[in-house]
């Protein structure tokens, strides 16, 4: 589902290379992308992401910690902690991207960085 945001972020990606005729729908469609890309993608990216990594991260603590994990995958516990180690990294990337994205919005709204 985080790729949800972005199909808004196409539209505004097109208006880069093909300028949007006033009153047209393209145009129509590039104005409310923008707000909608910012909305889908703290939505998905961010609060979304937190939860979901929130619940992975309490399953493997607890078959971790358990010894499940071990015992229906012997030898392959390694790679639990590496999807919780991807988990953790691509988490932080999509903060770092949504910093951007307010950056962006303050930008806009003149508000000084």
């Amino acid at each position: 589902m985080t790729e949800v945001s972005s199909i808004p972020l196409v539209f505004i990606s097109l208006s880069k290379y093909y300028v949007a005729e006033p009153g047209s729908l393209f145009a129509s469609l590039v104005e409310v992308a923008g707000p909608l890309f910012a909305i889908s993608f703290f939505y998905y990216r961010v609060f979304l992401w937190w939860k979901v990594s929130y619940g992975l991260w309490s399953d493997a603590y607890y078959v971790l910690s358990k010894g499940i994990a071990e015992k229906y995958r012997p030898g392959k516990v390694h790679a639990l902690y590496l999807i919780l180690v991807i988990n953790a990294l691509l988490g932080v990337l999509q903060l770092y991207w949504f910093s951007l994205i307010l950056k962006e919005l303050a930008i806009i709204a003149g508000i000084e960085v």
